[in-house]
């Protein structure tokens, strides 16, 4: 699980983690212990300590000398949902004790991305409007370095240990005072049964529902003062509401329908 041998001497990053616009975590070690379904100790051997870098993590720079690693997230090893039926739910080393064969282990660069991935949906979570470069500015700016890592940023860590509490701190503080305290919209009740109330600053004058496909399976247009939304006709399930003010502005947040 570590390049032997590069293409080009020195130089050890995946084409793909070099796009001008990716944004590329490496793996550090969280835990290298766990213990399965049965009941039974693992350990992971020869893939580094807790803090250090796994040994099998490619660093910079790139072919053409930009520095490749954004931050770096623990993910060797890192704990996991499984899918039904996955390959890896096969060996019952790989499945976590209590789990009741829905979580198991994940680790390498593999186990760290999803994680990172996950980060970034919380960002957008707090805000929509956040850029591709804004969002890897506020995830080096939220990194720190430490004995491990040494100092950074460098080729192998990035700008350092993410800390991802740190990160949604600050991308809270990205959003206005008025987009705060004015423009939101407050939608409640969250999940909902039946209907779904409406409470704004500014006035509402239309709003869609869409499932995860992107079908829409509810609108309504040109509403004077839109309060109250019936869901009644709608499946259970997780759904995007989009909300137009009468300023211009939308605002976009996932509803859970009972």
């Amino acid at each position: 699980n570590r390049f032997l041998t590069h293409v080009v001497p020195g130089y050890s990053v995946a084409d793909y983690a070099t796009s001008l616009g990716g944004i590329t975590p490496t793996d550090y070690v969280a835990d290298n212990t766990w213990i399965d379904i049965n009941g039974v100790p693992r350990m992971t051997n020869n893939q580094g300590s807790p803090g250090e870098i796994w040994p099998g993590a490619s660093s910079g720079p790139t072919h053409d000398d930009r520095m490749a690693v954004d931050f770096a997230i623990p993910g060797e090893v890192s704990h996991a949902a499984y899918a039904d039926n996955t390959y890896y739910e096969n060996f019952a080393f790989n499945v976590l004790q209590n789990s009741n064969g829905l979580y198991g282990i994940q680790n390498a660069v593999s186990g760290a991305a999803p994680v990172a991935t996950g980060v970034i949906a919380l960002m957008l979570e707090v805000n929509p409007d956040l850029t591709p470069a804004e969002i890897r500015t506020l995830l080096q700016n939220a990194s720190y370095e430490d004995g491990f890592t040494g100092s950074v940023p460098n080729e192998t860590w990035g700008y350092g240990k993410l800390d991802a509490l740190q990160v949604i701190d600050d991308t809270f503080a990205t959003l206005s005072v008025l987009d705060n305290d004015l423009n939101t919209i407050t939608v409640f009740p969250n999940p909902v049964r039946e209907a779904l109330y409406i409470s704004s600053h500014e006035t509402v004058i239309g709003a869609q529902i869409y499932d995860l496909l992107g079908r829409q399976v509810f609108t309504t247009e040109n509403a004077n003062g839109l309060t109250e939304i019936s869901l009644s006709g709608i499946n259970e399930g997780l759904y995007l509401l989009s909300l137009q003010r009468a300023n211009g502005t939308v605002q976009t947040q996932k509803i859970i329908k009972l």
